[in-house]
């Protein structure tokens, strides 16, 4: 991912926006459940695709690669039109500075919880229209949540590009081949 920091974010197709701290908004411009939900499920289930995602709401930007999910799905009561959600995204952690000899991964897990809103179909599946950040027995998704999110872009669409002059793209693809 180092040869892609510095693409530039018209090459990126984002989900939700970057908070900017913007406080006069009757609402954050963030990711909505329901974006976040449809996003995973394809990305993540259907390519079998990591994908980078800013994991704060405020206005830093902490991206981060998501590369496995998953969740516990739960009616709430009363409500045919409506589903619970508890979704886990795990991810690769930033290292401590006396971690430096460390070879690997280091994985952590979020949780979100949502609720998710439609209408049933005749077969009684759930088709989403909306959704609401929820606070959960750990976690209050509705402060906490993802700011946005995007798939990694095909190298060979777009001109790939360190803010570090010292690495070149042409280099690692030869010291790392096919890992693209």
């Amino acid at each position: 991912l180092k040869t892609m920091e510095a693409v530039p974010e018209t090459a990126l197709k984002i989900y939700g926006q970057k908070f900017k701290g913007d406080f006069e908004n009757w609402i954050y411009p963030d990711l909505f459940p329901q974006e976040l939900h449809r996003f995973v499920e394809v990305q993540l289930f259907q390519k079998k695709q990591a994908f980078v995602m800013d994991h704060d709401a405020g206005v830093e930007v902490w991206n981060e690669p998501v590369y496995k999910a998953n969740y516990v799905m739960r009616a709430v009561p009363g409500r045919d039109d409506a589903i619970a959600v508890k979704l886990f995204l795990y991810s690769a952690a930033p290292l401590r500075k006396d971690e430096k000899e460390r070879v690997g991964t280091k994985e952590i897990s979020r949780e979100y919880n949502y609720t998710l809103y439609g209408k049933r179909d005749a077969d009684g599946n759930l088709t989403v229209d909306s959704g609401t950040w929820e606070k959960g027995e750990l976690v209050d998704s509705r402060r906490d949540h993802p700011d946005y999110v995007f798939s990694i872009p095909n190298p060979a669409s777009i001109a790939r590009k360190s803010f570090n002059p010292e690495i070149d793209p042409a280099t690692v693809d030869q010291i790392v081949p096919n890992r693209r």
